[in-house]
C-alpha cells in the first residue's frame, strides 16, 4: 500500500500541535488517525502514545515509520493530488519545514503503538497529560450523554491541567449565551481553553476544534464563562 492509495488527514496538523500547546516534557496519549498525527505531535513532545483499534490505521503509521527509518522523505509527504486540496497543501507546508522530519526519525524510540480502544486504555494508564481524540467520540454520530460520559472517562486519567483536543464539526458558537449552555454539558472537571482552542480553529476553521482543560481554577473558570467572545 502506497501513502499516496490513502486518504491523506483532513485537519490541520499545526492546528492540533499548537492546540494542545505541546513541549518537551509532555506525555501525549494520540490516536492514530491516518499516521501523521502521531509523529508531528512527537516532534516537540517528550513521548508519545499511539493508539487505535483499527488495524489499517496502524499498519499506514508503520508503514509511515518505516519511510522516515529508510530517509524516504518525499514519500512520506506524497504526490500532490490532481484536484487541488487544502489539506495536503497545508500538510505538505509543514511536513517540509527544514528538519521537521528529520527531528522525528531522531525521537522513534519515545513512540510507543498500542492496538487497543482508547477510551477502555485511559481507564487503567495515566502516564500521559495531554490527550489527540480528533473525533473519536463522535466517530459514529453524536450523542450528547455519550460525548459527556466519554469525556469524563479522559479527564479522570488526566492530571491537573491536562488538555483534551477534540475536532467533531461541532461548532460551538462563542458568544456568553451559548457557552454557558454547551459548558453546562461538560463533565464538571472539564472547562474550555478559550485561548488555545482559538489558536486551533484559527488554523483549522473547517473541524471547530475545541480544546479543553481540567481543573481550572475557580477564578478562571468564572472569568471565562462570563467575559463576551466573538463568535468565530
Amino acid at each position: 500500500m502506497k501513502t499516496k492509495d490513502v486518504l491523506d488527514v483532513n485537519e490541520t496538523l499545526e492546528a492540533i500541535v499548537d492546540g494542545l500547546d505541546v513541549n518537551q516534557n509532555d506525555v501525549v496519549l494520540s490516536v492514530v488517525g491516518n499516521g501523521d498525527q502521531p509523529l508531528v505531535l512527537l516532534e516537540r513532545a517528550a513521548r508519545v502514545i499511539a493508539i487505535d483499534n483499527d488495524p489499517a490505521a496502524l499498519r499506514l503509521l508503520n508503514q509511515r515509520i518505516k519511510q522516515l527509518v529508510d530517509d524516504e522523505y518525499f514519500d512520506f509527504v506524497g504526490d500532490q493530488p490532481a484536484i487541488s486540496n487544502h489539506y495536503f497543501e497545508a500538510r505538505a507546508a509543514y511536513l517540509q519545514q527544514e528538519r521537521r522530519l528529520s527531528t522525528i526519525r531522531a525521537k522513534l524510540d519515545r513512540l510507543t503503538i498500542v492496538s487497543g480502544d482508547i477510551f477502555e486504555f485511559v481507564k487503567s494508564n495515566r502516564s500521559f497529560n495531554k490527550v489527540y481524540l480528533s473525533n473519536a467520540i463522535t466517530y459514529n454520530g453524536y450523542d450528547e450523554q455519550v460525548f459527556h460520559d466519554r469525556l469524563e472517562t479522559v479527564a479522570k486519567s488526566l492530571p491537573r491541567e491536562g488538555l483534551i483536543y477534540v475536532a467533531d464539526g461541532c461548532d460551538v458558537r462563542w458568544d456568553r449565551e451559548h457557552v454557558l449552555e454547551f459548558e453546562r454539558s461538560l463533565p464538571s472537571s472539564l472547562a474550555i481553553d478559550f485561548d488555545l482552542s482559538w489558536i486551533a480553529r484559527i488554523k483549522d476553521d473547517h473541524w471547530q476544534p475545541n480544546v479543553y482543560r481540567k481543573d481550572l481554577s475557580l477564578v478562571n473558570k468564572l472569568y471565562k464563562k462570563l467575559r463576551f467572545v466573538i463568535p468565530m
